[in-house]
């Protein structure tokens, strides 16, 4: 006859039972991403990035090759040399006269949030501007697509950027000289720098939408 002591003894658990400390620990949180689906992710992303090295293949000598698609308008490659390299220029001369707006000591420049914030775009722009203008130049003609996307593709939009941008600037400047019509001397370079540089970008763009593009 068994005892109550040995009837009231709870039973052992045994190893194939998991605690609920066990499952709340190995239980993921929601929206949390395992290790591998983190990477699986980033990969992709970085796949997405370096979308283009599928292009080039390996050859016999160990040197890569370039067989994806390429870009033209209907200039020849001397011709295309010249453009650019007046692309080029128009870039550097954007970015040196947006540089040179900020170095004058213009009534909006000195406090206004409605000069110094937009001027901020503009120089941004400028530099996203002549990089891409300056790819241009010593690139094999027809164009590689992703030099292609990352030029020819950009520049308007860069150009646009950077233009209203000091247009923008230039309102807010005019409005600070209705306040301060004693200032009007030592601003009037910066209005003239700001409207020589949109000019410089019209040019540009004129440039770059002059031609059509076709892949080859």
């Amino acid at each position: 006859m068994t005892s109550n002591n040995q009837r009231n003894i709870p039973p052992k658990k045994t190893d194939s039972e998991p605690s609920k400390a066990t499952e709340s620990k190995s239980a993921k949180a929601p929206g949390t991403a395992s290790p591998k689906e983190a990477d699986a992710r980033s990969s992709t992303k970085s796949h997405r990035r370096r979308a283009y090295l599928d292009d080039f293949r390996k050859t016999q000598n160990g040197n890569y090759q370039y067989e994806g698609s390429r870009y033209a308008c209907e200039l020849s490659e001397k011709e295309w040399k010249k453009k650019s390299t007046a692309m080029a220029a128009a870039g550097i001369a954007v970015l040196l006269l947006t540089i040179a707006a900020g170095c004058v000591p213009s009534v909006g420049l000195q406090g206004s949030i409605f000069v110094l914030l937009p001027y901020a775009v503009q120089l941004a722009a400028a530099c996203s501007l002549t990089w891409a203008c300056a790819r241009l130049l010593g690139k094999e003609y027809p164009l590689r697509e992703y030099v292609y996307q990352q030029t020819v593709c950009k520049i308007s939009l860069r150009g646009g950027v950077c233009i209203t941008a000091a247009g923008v600037s230039v309102i807010g400047e005019l409005v600070e000289l209705t306040r301060h019509s004693d200032k009007i001397l030592s601003s009037t370079p910066f209005l003239i720098i700001e409207v020589v540089m949109g000019a410089a970008i019209l040019t540009l763009l004129k440039t770059i939408k002059k031609y059509a593009w076709k892949r080859v």
